[in-house]
């Protein structure tokens, strides 16, 4: 069902392969996580997954790409009849906070204060 899930994501939502490579390897890691078809995870195989991502101690990121993954998933399942129900429905979008901007050296402040 993975592999009609990613075909339907590149010809008919039209995402980069490379997007679809990124969904594809994270429902596969979801399954080999918890030894069980991901279409068959219920709302606590959802938890147990990103629990154990973190657990092997994945970066934030990696985290909400999976968590997008697994809502973008079971949200495609149950909107084309292969489920009556989302585990992910209650699962809050993920949150990344937003990196500052790096601050400036003072060699560089004093090149814009000598400019014209």
């Amino acid at each position: 069902m993975i592999e009609t899930f990613c075909d339907a994501l590149l010809f008919e939502e039209g995402l980069a392969a490379s997007s679809v490579a990124s969904y594809r390897n994270d429902l596969h890691l979801a399954a080999r996580l918890l030894d069980k078809p991901v279409r068959s995870f219920d709302a606590d195989d959802v938890q147990n997954v990103l629990a154990r991502m973190m657990d092997l101690q994945r970066k934030p990121a990696s985290l909400a790409r999976m968590r997008s993954s697994l809502r973008h998933y079971f949200a495609w399942l149950a909107e084309n009849g292969y489920r009556h129900d989302d585990p992910t429905a209650r699962l809050e979008p993920a949150r990344l906070r937003k990196p500052l901007p790096r601050s400036i050296g003072e060699t560089d402040v004093e090149k814009l204060l000598d400019a014209p």
